[in-house]
């Protein structure tokens, strides 16, 4: 069984950690994940609102690309 789990992350870095430019602020939040977590009826409602349903290893790529 597949799942949908929202994932954010707000990723901030602070100008004393780079530079001295204001905080840097970036978001992470990925569409829709494959998981075994989701009720069947959550699946059913993102593929009738055309909701992209993405595998876990292809999040966790993009996650990683965005840290």
């Amino acid at each position: 069984m597949s799942a949908i789990v929202p994932v954010s992350l707000l990723y901030v870095v602070h100008s004393t950690e780079i530079q001295q430019d204001p905080p840097l602020f970036r978001y992470f939040s990925p569409r829709a994940t494959e998981t075994g977590m989701n009720h069947p009826d959550v699946i059913e409602m993102n593929l009738k609102l055309g909701v992209k349903i993405d595998k876990p290893e292809f999040v966790a790529k993009e996650l990683y690309q965005f840290m």
